[in-house]
């Protein structure tokens, strides 16, 4: 099979040759000067250097070694500014030219035998074993560049950053770096990035947890009000249960609102809890809390339903109680983005 890439380039490389010949032929007739430059060879002169320099690129494009030799054409052509030019030069500066001149040749025609060698070689493979190898290639070079470009080494941190932290924190409990003032509000700085790594990392206080209070119905408002954490689990009668919200584990918070215009209260009841594997506890508690509530009577489980919502966020369980279901839905689904 044919490839016209390789085609075009020992055309390219043959014609380059050809024309640091007549360079050099030209460059000899320079050095001779007198009636041997005339206006005619010195336009012709200027065509050769001229279609060398296109066609240096190309050349630089597939050398593989001696990139400061395959310089030295274009370097000669730059330097070699006229016929008369070159006459002018001094014995020391022409022989230089000329070992220049040589150690191109040599490379030059080592780079057309090498092309031409290729393009027979080439000519003999089965065309798909040749495209699959040109894909390997291509593949390569594409993942060569990829690893030493600098979107490989932002990738490798920022995967390697969470791995580190995950696995040091297996070891030795980031957390501990609260307890110290020099080192609590790095830490703070660290898990508030690093939840959105991480979204289920246990809450230290009900602040930290994510909402949009924007989304609140519009005619609630604040209201200062005493309920004790006994009071708050009153809807749950099963013992287990609601000795796992009475824990002294559990830090208890509430919120309470009014409705402008209304008797109506709406009621949001934190459980926090601070103990080793909470995300799994409080789970573990929502699992049994929901078979506990699927073994009430109709009348009793509808009664919890009616006027409450819960659900959890990672180690915190909350309670939405109030009589407008529509409004605890909208503060569940929107505020909190728990949907069920």
């Amino acid at each position: 099979m044919l490839d016209p890439i390789i085609e075009r380039r020992v055309a390219d490389m043959r014609e380059l040759l050809q024309l640091w010949n007549s360079f050099h032929k030209y460059f000899a007739i320079a050095v001779k000067g007198g009636e041997y430059i005339t206006p005619d060879r010195e336009a012709e002169f200027l065509q050769i250097k001229s279609r060398i320099a296109m066609l240096h690129d190309t050349f630089m494009g597939v050398l593989k070694h001696d990139q400061d030799i395959g310089q030295h054409v274009l370097s000669l052509v730059e330097r070699s500014i006229t016929l008369k030019h070159l006459h002018r030069l001094s014995v020391a500066e022409i022989n230089k030219m000329q070992i220049e001149w040589h150690e191109s040749y040599l490379l030059l025609s080592e780079m057309v035998a090498s092309l031409e060698e290729q393009a027979e070689v080439i000519s003999n493979i089965n065309p798909t074993t040749y495209r699959i190898q040109k894909t390997k290639e291509k593949a390569i070079l594409h993942f060569k560049n990829f690893v030493a470009s600098i979107w490989f080494k932002v990738i490798l941190i920022a995967i390697g950053i969470p791995i580190l932290f995950t696995v040091v924190n297996h070891i030795w409990s980031f957390s501990n770096l609260k307890k110290y003032k020099l080192t609590r509000k790095p830490y703070n700085i660290v898990v508030k990035y690093w939840r959105y790594v991480n979204p289920n990392i246990p809450f230290e206080n009900t602040s930290e947890i994510p909402r949009k209070k924007g989304n609140r119905p519009a005619e609630l408002e604040a209201e200062s009000v005493n309920l004790s954490q006994q009071t708050a689990t009153s809807i749950i009668t099963q013992p287990d249960l609601k000795a796992t919200l009475l824990g002294s584990n559990i830090q208890f918070s509430f919120e309470a609102y009014k409705y402008k215009n209304s008797r109506d209260k709406l009621f949001i009841m934190f459980f926090l809890s601070n103990e080793e594997d909470s995300n799994d506890k409080m789970q573990e508690f929502m699992d049994n809390f929901l078979r506990w509530k699927n073994s009430l009577s109709a009348p009793e489980r509808k009664n919890i339903e009616d006027y409450n919502d819960i659900f959890r966020i990672n180690n915190v369980i909350i309670i939405i109680s109030s009589t407008k279901s529509a409004d605890r839905k909208i503060i569940k689904e929107l505020e909190f983005g728990v949907m069920d």
